[in-house]
């Protein structure tokens, strides 16, 4: 509004304009020392809001998961599966082949093309074999240095090995294995006991115990 000395607002704003975020009338006055002028608007905000459920999120792979929409006012709908793969029905059934943690993306748009998007996690569980070798050689010749527990999934994998009375000896995290030391010295030949916790893609983490060798 322009050309008054004085503005007021069904708002109780004086200043000659006003930002809205919610729809309705809203009328203003703007006057000065010769006249008084009255004026209103009509707002309308066109909104979309994404929502979508799924039966599970969380099994096993491959992982069947069925997509329910519960959008408002979309008159397109989207979804990335998070696995390289996307969908434009409402209701879709997707399968996850691998394990892993997919973040699925509904983005969805309005006649207006307004959007507006929701994330949602599913879990893919997968293998948990974990190979953990018997003996290893750490003799500084390159060839099996270190103990270090190998499965298809494993991610992260934090260690401690004790000796034959119990004492703990060396702990290694971060995948790093065992390399046949102990304070910076290598240890005499023989049997150790090993605990591991080997983490997976899907985040879960499954602690292992056993024994291994080391052959000088």
């Amino acid at each position: 509004v322009t050309g008054g000395a004085n503005y007021s607002w069904s708002t109780g704003s004086t200043s000659s304009s006003i930002n809205v975020t919610s729809s309705g009338t809203y009328t203003v006055t703007a006057s000065n020392a010769c006249y008084a002028y009255a004026d209103s608007a009509v707002i309308s905000f066109s909104t979309v809001n994404a929502a979508f459920t799924s039966d599970i999120n969380y099994g096993l792979a491959p992982l069947i998961v069925t997509f329910f929409d519960q959008s408002t006012n979309a008159a397109l709908i989207h979804y990335d599966f998070g696995d390289g793969y996307t969908d434009n029905i409402p209701s879709p059934i997707h399968t996850f082949e691998s394990a892993g943690i997919y973040e699925v993306v509904q983005t969805v748009t309005n006649s207006e093309g307004c959007t507006d998007e929701i994330t949602h996690n599913i879990t893919v569980a997968g293998d948990t074999v974990a190979f953990f070798p018997n003996a290893f050689t750490p003799n500084n010749d390159g060839n099996n240095e270190i103990f270090l527990p190998l499965g298809s999934n494993v991610i992260n994998s934090q260690g401690t090995i004790y000796n034959r009375w119990g004492e703990k000896i060396y702990t290694w995290d971060n995948s790093a294995g065992w390399n046949g030391s102990s304070d910076g010295k290598a240890v005499a030949a023989g049997i150790y006991a090993y605990v591991t916790d080997l983490t997976f893609v899907w985040g879960e983490t499954v602690r292992k115990k056993g024994w291994v060798m080391v052959v000088r």
